[in-house]
C-alpha cells in the first residue's frame, strides 16, 4: 500500500538533507537533543480522484514534514533564526530533487507546496522550535472490486 511506503521514503531522503542529525519514520515516542536537528513527516489530508479511470484511485496528500530544531529554552530570537532558516531551505531544495520520492511504487508526483517558518512545534509539549514543510504527494492506488454472486 502506497501511504505505508511514503513515510520511510521521506526519512530516507531527510537522511540526505544537509544539517539533519535524524530523520525517523515513525516520529519517535521522545526526542533526545542529541538527535537535533531532526526530521520526521506527519500525515495529513488528502483528496481522492476516481474520475481517471474504473480501476485507479488517484490520492493526493499533504505530508507534513517536521524538522525539530532546538529545544524552547534555549530558542532566543538570534538562535532560531540562524539555525532554521538554512535549514528551511535545505529541506526545500533537497525533496525537490526527489519528485518521486526515490521511486516508490504508485507515487506519480511529490512537490513542495509552502512551510511554516521557524515555529513552536505543537507536539512534545511544545518543548521544541522548528519548522514544517508541506509536501504535496500524488499517488496511483489500484481499485478492486467485489462482485455479488
Amino acid at each position: 500500500m502506497t501511504l505505508n511506503l511514503i513515510p520511510p521514503a521521506i526519512a530516507a531522503i531527510g537522511k540526505l538533507v544537509p544539517g539533519i542529525t535524524s530523520s525517523m519514520d515513525p516520529p519517535p515516542p521522545t526526542i533526545n537533543t542529541a538527535s537535533l536537528p531532526l526530521l520526521y513527516a506527519l500525515t495529513g489530508e488528502s483528496d481522492y480522484d476516481d474520475t481517471r479511470g474504473s480501476e485507479l484511485l488517484w490520492v493526493t496528500r499533504i505530508y507534513r514534514i517536521q524538522v525539530a530544531v532546538i529545544p524552547r529554552n534555549q530558542a532566543t530570537p538570534n538562535t532560531r533564526e540562524t539555525q532554521c532558516r538554512p535549514l528551511i531551505s535545505a529541506v526545500r531544495d533537497t525533496f525537490a530533487q526527489y519528485p518521486q520520492l526515490g521511486n516508490v511504487l504508485g507515487v506519480q508526483n511529490a512537490r513542495v507546496v509552502g512551510d511554516t517558518g521557524v515555529a513552536l512545534l505543537p507536539d512534545w509539549e511544545g518543548l521544541y522550535v522548528g519548522f514544517e514543510v508541506r509536501l504535496e504527494v500524488t499517488s496511483v492506488v489500484e481499485r478492486t472490486y467485489t462482485q455479488k454472486e
